[in-house]
């Protein structure tokens, strides 16, 4: 980045040269969400859509007790994996049933 041109959606640099940041995750997930938001902001949605946007990538983050980055893709806690009806070697989930929840 040349400069320090103010284009909006651009992610600006915000750190002083040699000092250690305090708790990087947490300064780099809400930066992470700032520079979201003003990319949102670029394409002219709403600002509920993208408040509506953030809580739910906050609430994820709480429920899980990890940042975004250290999340690994799988079917979630209660699902499991049934292979003994494999379908042409398409997976099929079962989710629990109410009474085993």
């Amino acid at each position: 980045m040349v400069g320090n041109s103010c284009v909006p959606g651009a992610a600006g640099l915000h750190l002083i040269g040699g000092l250690p940041l305090l708790r990087p995750d947490e300064q780099v997930f809400t930066d992470m969400l700032d520079g979201w938001r003003n990319q949102q902001l670029a394409r002219d949605l709403a600002f509920s859509t993208i408040e509506g946007r953030a809580k739910a990538v906050r609430a994820v983050t709480a429920h899980s007790d990890a940042f975004p980055w250290t999340l690994t893709p799988h079917p979630g806690p209660g699902h499991r994996m049934n292979t003994d009806h494999l379908n042409n070697g398409h997976y099929q989930y079962q989710t629990p049933s109410c009474s085993a929840i």
